[in-house]
């Protein structure tokens, strides 16, 4: 059976085939193919996987690759990679077709030359779909036993049962906050003469929280006596503060400290099995729409990541009624399957675009609910980001998020988390929010911000902490950004 686990960067896999009732496997021998039913390790292939989604396949005792010809009349080895796109087949087994060759014609004169085998036996690499291998990939090593969280990805019944039938989402006050953010910023060598700061104001009211009051201002280097207020403006779809100090007292002209207090009440949200207690409104059709728009990170309208959901088969289920498995059900089947096949890893990098996460199969809270989201949206189910701050003292900002389903409402996931939760089954970051989060805005990509320095509107991906823009003389060197947030 073949192993879509298997198919990263790194892995040894054995390519093998059926003839009759016996597994055959394609190896490298004295620079020649050989074919045989041998469990050696001529046998095995170590996998690539690019960029673009394609795959290389490297001898493990040769050191040469899998490739075909120019004119891909051949199956030959190759000192330099040569990129396979694999075609994933209905039985689970997969064809290999040239990534560089790929508009070529095949033997029946169509696009698409796939290896397979000749009249006489010999390999070729312009067979069409029909006569192609068909390939099982069998791991090099026997794989562990699988995780529960792996069987109940796979147990589609079991989905079912949880899924299927009428929820509502249960609502209860957990606690009011006053939170503080306090952000220092130090420019020890310049002259500043304008200050421009920016924080995303709080959305209100939500199902998780009801701001009763919020604000943003600029302070001199002692945090003490206020140089500007902030006030709120409009950014295309998020509302900001922003605070202009313009010609700073001398105690502002090299440092300052921004503030921003709020006070919420918060709530926690709970899918609970049962009818509705009352109505769910519809969805307005402009925040349906805005909800399901393509971002800069969440970039689910690009070929790879449309091709990434082909191959794992993550669109919904047609049952055998013939309906397709809810958006509850499916929703879960694609939080159980992120939460099986990623990991949990702080990007070195800005990489948490979806097509970012999916090369690498792993993320942070980011780009798991990019991920996650991205999913949802590239089948016109409404999901949304929130980023925000742990409503407890430290620097815990966090980003989790919610996914709309008609008749119910925002039903909320927190995929970071579910990569690592242990208790079965695992729903405990599945359509529950504990209430204990200040959410500063929804989504990425917030645009249109007017600075009053630059002659154009900026832009940022997203703003748990300030972001700040700065008019003087320098030298502008040796930065201090410091951030506190407390909670009372």
């Amino acid at each position: 059976m073949n192993q879509i686990t298997e198919f990263r960067t790194g892995n040894s896999i054995r390519l093998g085939f059926k003839e009759g009732s016996s597994d055959n496997f394609i190896g490298v021998e004295n620079g020649s193919f050989v074919i045989d039913q041998d469990l050696s390790k001529k046998y095995e292939w170590v996998i690539t996987l690019n960029k673009d989604l394609s795959f290389c396949f490297k001898s493990k005792t040769a050191g040469c690759y899998l490739g075909v010809d120019q004119q891909c009349l051949n199956v030959v080895l190759n000192n330099n990679p040569h990129n396979f796109k694999v075609l994933w087949r209905s039985n689970g087994k997969i064809s290999l077709m040239s990534h560089m060759h790929c508009k070529q014609t095949n033997i029946n004169g169509k696009e698409g030359p796939l290896i397979g085998f000749n009249s006489d036996g010999y390999l070729i690499g312009n067979a069409d779909i029909d006569n192609c291998i068909q390939w099982d990939i069998h791991p090099a090593k026997l794989p562990s036993p699988p995780s529960n969280a792996a069987k109940l990805l796979s147990n589609y019944n079991k989905h079912l049962e949880m899924w299927r039938g009428s929820f509502s989402l249960v609502q209860k006050p957990t606690k009011r906050v006053k939170a503080e953010l306090a952000t220092t910023f130090s420019y020890p060598n310049a002259n500043i003469k304008k200050w421009v700061m920016i924080l995303p104001a709080p959305p209100s009211p939500t199902q998780t929280q009801t701001i009763l009051s919020a604000r943003y201002d600029l302070y001199d280097c002692r945090g003490v006596n206020m140089i500007a207020q902030g006030t709120m403006i409009n950014t295309h779809a998020h509302y900001i503060f922003r605070a202009v100090a313009e010609n700073p007292p001398p105690d502002a002209t090299k440092t300052v400290i921004s503030k921003c207090i709020i006070e919420a009440q918060l709530s926690s949200i709970k899918l609970t099995k049962g009818p509705a207690q009352a109505p769910v409104a519809p969805l307005p059709d402009h925040v349906k729409r805005y909800h399901m728009l393509e971002t800069p990170k969440m970039n689910y309208k690009d070929p790879v990541f449309k091709e990434w959901l082909n191959t794992h088969h993550l669109h919904p289920m047609l049952l055998s009624d013939g309906s397709y498995e809810p958006i509850l059900c499916y929703a879960y089947r694609v939080f159980m399957f992120i939460k099986v096949h990623f990991n949990y890893i702080y990007p070195v990098d800005d990489g948490r675009k979806a097509t970012d996460s999916i090369l690498t199969r792993s993320t942070d809270c980011g780009g798991f609910s990019i991920l996650f989201s991205s999913v949802m949206r590239a089948h016109g189910i409404p999901s949304k980001l929130m980023f925000g701050h742990w409503a407890q003292s430290g620097i815990q900002y966090h980003v989790k998020g919610e996914f709309y389903v008609n008749g119910l409402g925002w039903v909320p996931f927190d995929m970071a988390a579910g990569v690592g939760d242990n208790h079965e089954p695992f729903t405990y970051n599945f359509g529950q929010d504990t209430g204990e989060f200040i959410t500063l805005h929804f989504d990425d990509d917030i645009k249109d911000i007017h600075t009053t320095i630059h002659n154009t509107n900026q832009r940022i991906d997203w703003g748990q902490l300030p972001c700040f823009w700065i008019h003087g003389e320098g030298p502008f060197t040796n930065l201090k950004f410091e951030s506190d947030w407390k909670v009372v």
